[in-house]
């Protein structure tokens, strides 16, 4: 397991699945991911955590599998303001299940699902070609591993 010592500001956090949900968007994007946080700092990451919805939380280290670190130096404040503009948000449980059922992956107008929410996170914070003109709701947590945008630094 890394030591959370050696998490930076802005390192993008993948989990496995863990839930009979996680397994299907696992499944559905064709990935071992099911799940994407931000690491900001000091134990905390921000997310938008399926029945939770979009907030900071406590680092989870359960089902952690791979850390991935920009290439390019990121902008913390600018993804804080982001984060801020977006705090709150409930989870985009619509976005979910209209993608799962072949739909556009339109989402919820307040809603957020993790890899769209990390993917205006990140943009705002400078990887402003991440993903090129894709809209953030069709990107997926398996997307991040595919990315040239990051590096892994370590997996499970």
């Amino acid at each position: 397991m890394i030591d959370q010592s050696e998490l930076r500001p802005g390192d993008c956090l993948l989990y496995a699945p863990s839930s009979v949900f996680g397994r299907a968007i696992a499944w559905m994007t064709s990935g071992g991911v099911s799940h994407i946080e931000v690491y900001k700092g000091g134990g905390i990451s921000y997310a938008a955590r399926d029945g939770l919805g979009t907030n900071e939380y406590p680092l989870r280290m359960e089902n952690l599998c791979r850390v991935l670190r920009s290439r390019t130096s990121l902008n913390m404040g600018r993804m804080g303001i982001a984060f801020e503009a977006m705090r709150g948000d409930p989870y985009d449980w619509k976005g979910i299940i209209n993608t799962a059922l072949g739909g556009s992956g339109d989402s919820s107008p307040k809603g957020n699902v993790c890899s769209a929410a990390a993917t205006i996170w990140y943009r705002v914070a400078g990887l402003h070609r991440l993903f090129g003109a894709e809209e953030p709701e069709h990107i997926t947590p398996r997307d991040f591993e595919k990315s040239e945008s990051f590096w892994q630094v370590w997996s499970a």
